[in-house]
């Protein structure tokens, strides 16, 4: 390995799990549970949710589901507004403005992103086994783990890229990052409230569907072999872990897992966070370009001129179409896009 790699391959932990269950002994399963540094990881990622569930998602998204379809939005594209432009303001004050808006509504979940996937890769990095051949099986894995995360699709890419990162599967990555905005039980809760139940089964089919089939489809014919999994090349932590040492002390583990955790949480954060502001940013400037208004405004006017040029299956292709386009450009806070579509409706 590369001595640019986070950690080299004396500081890495022995074979946690193993490539089949035939490949390590009983012995080796039980020095595995004493292995230090796994514990120190996973209590800091046992804290880390802990206290931003506590503190910030389960009580913000408690306050969302209370305010239903009667929620004011000052700004488009987010629920806490610090500046409202005037209502001549130019495009780009505006999508200005949003864009500090929407940073200021994402900041608690994007920072709760690049910390839980910086300790997300230190777990990964323990393991021998991180993924399966299975693809179902790998996205399957995805949804349970993002779901009870409870993040915007936003703040979920520095975990996905945390995890992919250490060497997980395309497909285990990219279900963890659209799982967690979408499957959170409060999400499930508030869907129910809302909506009707034949939108909560159709929104629910489909999108366990692409989750779960979808993903590992597109992974297996459209993705190139070599892009399903990181490269030892491009890899920031050394996939070949060694033996585990169990009489190593506890203070050197906290040392190699502290050391280890600031430096994936750099390398995620230099990797994520100036893109994450870079779609806030055109997520911005697209909803100020064809505000809310004006989308509900292409479903109303059946006198019109485009209903006599294309007729209505052809208004409702094209409505469809351009929703669709723009909800592609909104990293939206979480909700938010069930708050939008009962409004619109």
């Amino acid at each position: 390995m590369g001595t640019n790699r986070l950690s080299s391959s004396a500081d890495r932990p022995g074979n946690l799990l193993s490539r089949t269950a035939a490949d390590v002994p009983a012995r080796g399963r039980e020095s595995s549970m004493r292995n230090k540094r796994l514990i120190l990881i996973v209590l800091a990622i046992t804290l880390i949710c802990g206290y931003f569930w506590s503190q910030s998602r389960i009580p913000d998204l408690n306050v969302k589901a209370d305010m239903g379809d009667e929620i004011n939005l000052d700004d488009p594209l987010s629920f806490d507004a610090i500046l409202i432009p005037e209502k001549d303001a130019s495009l780009i004050v505006k999508a200005s403005y949003s864009t500090v808006n929407w940073a200021y509504t994402n900041r608690k979940g994007m920072i709760f992103g690049v910390t839980i996937g910086a300790a997300l890769m230190g777990l990964f990095s323990l393991l021998s086994r991180r993924s399966y051949d299975s693809s179902i099986l790998n996205s399957s894995i995805g949804v349970l783990v993002g779901a009870p995360l409870g993040v915007c699709v936003n703040c979920a890419t520095p975990i996905a890229q945390g995890i992919y990162s250490a060497g997980a599967r395309l497909e285990m990555a990219l279900a963890t990052m659209m799982s967690s905005p979408t499957l959170n039980i409060i999400v499930l809760t508030m869907l129910f409230a809302l909506f009707p139940p034949f939108m909560v089964a159709i929104k629910l089919s489909l999108t366990l569907g692409f989750l779960i089939l979808g993903l590992p489809f597109l992974s297996r014919y459209f993705a190139d072999e070599g892009r399903l999994t990181i490269s030892d090349e491009s890899c920031p932590i050394d996939l070949n872990p060694v033996d585990y040492d169990p009489d190593e002390s506890w203070p050197a583990a906290l040392r190699w897992t502290l050391r280890s955790y600031f430096e994936n949480l750099w390398w995620v954060v230099r990797r994520t966070v100036p893109l994450m502001f870079v779609a806030g940013a055109i997520g911005s400037l697209a909803v100020h370009a064809l505000p809310w208004d004006m989308v509900a405004g292409l479903f109303e006017d059946r006198g019109g001129r485009i209903y006599d040029l294309i007729g209505e299956l052809g208004v409702a292709v094209v409505g469809l179409s351009i929703v669709a386009s723009l909800g592609i450009f909104l990293p939206v806070p979480m909700t938010f896009d069930l708050l939008i579509v009962a409004i619109l409706m």
